[in-house]
């Protein structure tokens, strides 16, 4: 009992602790992308998902400016909007239900980096959530054939693909029935008024 509220206590220290230092970086540089994307994380952590919304919505803004797409034509790992920082911003936007948004940023990360598994998948996804069934099932397919071709060992990735793929090819099977049962009814109405 005495572990867990130390353990309780020195999280709440680090929290507020990770704060204090997120907000001393953001009074020197307003636009610091990374103090953002840091405190929008701890927003989302605590539940505040109006302010996490609003401190991504300048990172998005950043990222999908027209000088971000300079940097992301060869992403390296010196820049601030690298890869990883373009998918963990696409990771907190879907946490957040902004699946359109969390999408325009992994575009730019598969385009610029279009062996990059991890963010085929979180674009796959994002467009799943999104209802873009037809993107997210390309997304796939791509991930399909950049799992054969690099011989992964990443079987997270693989086993999430692997069940995001079942989920669209069920949602395929179901309107497929639908489009039948519509055909059905349609020739039913058509019989009923030849008679």
């Amino acid at each position: 009992m005495v572990k867990l509220a130390l353990r309780t206590s020195d999280e709440a220290n680090a929290e507020t602790t990770c704060e204090t230092c997120l907000q001393n970086a953001l009074s020197i540089d307003p636009d610091n992308a990374d103090a953002l994307q840091c405190l929008a994380n701890l927003r989302i952590l605590r539940e505040r998902d109006v302010e996490a919304s609003e401190l991504l919505d300048k990172v998005l803004a950043q990222v999908l400016s027209e000088s971000m797409e300079r940097n992301l034509t060869r992403i390296g790992e010196d820049k601030v909007f690298n890869a990883d920082f373009c998918k963990q911003t696409g990771r907190l936007l879907m946490e957040l239900s902004r699946y359109s948004d969390s999408a325009s940023v992994l575009e730019k990360v598969v385009n610029s980096s279009e062996e990059n598994v991890e963010a085929w998948y979180l674009l796959a996804y994002a467009y799943y959530s999104n209802g873009k069934y037809n993107a997210a099932s390309d997304c796939v397919k791509v991930l399909s054939q950049l799992f054969e071709k690099k011989e992964l060992q990443d079987k997270e990735i693989q086993e999430a693909t692997a069940e995001l793929d079942q989920k669209l090819k069920e949602l395929e099977g179901k309107k497929e029935d639908m489009m039948d049962q519509e055909e059905d009814e349609y020739e039913d109405e058509e019989e009923m008024s030849d008679k």
